[in-house]
């Protein structure tokens, strides 16, 4: 499949973007373009209904998250508004236990990882 095939691309091409020395420029606009499509490609129903859909999704989300920490504001947005609409789609649509219990982890380990949430608010 095609779109599957481009979504590896888009997580592997962001992987090579974060890390090059190019002009910060020219990697923000590489940057947000593979973001844009990696989170086009988890949102495509054509993607979600490939049976190895569900070994990417851990991939998309964990280059989402890392880019919420970029240097760059406008990145940041856009890694949040792409990893908020993956995760509603994938709660929307592909409510298998398989993937819950991934999104579940991903969560767990990101808000461990970087100290957000607070118990005490949540027992109220």
């Amino acid at each position: 499949m095609a779109s599957l095939e481009k979504l590896v691309r888009a997580i592997d091409q962001i992987k090579i973007a974060e890390n090059s020395n190019s002009d910060p420029q020219v990697k923000k606009k590489e940057l947000r373009v593979h973001l844009l499509n990696i989170v086009e490609f988890n949102t495509n129903s054509n993607v979600q209904n490939h049976k190895d859909f569900v070994s990417y999704i851990g991939p998309s989300i964990d280059s989402l998250i890392k880019l919420c920490d970029s240097k760059d504001s406008d990145i940041r947005l856009a890694s949040d508004e792409g990893l908020y609409k993956v995760i509603k789609v994938i709660k929307l649509h592909l409510l298998t236990s398989k993937i819950m219990m991934l999104i579940n982890f991903l969560f767990t380990h990101f808000h461990s990882f970087f100290g957000t949430g607070s118990s005490s608010t949540s027992q109220q």
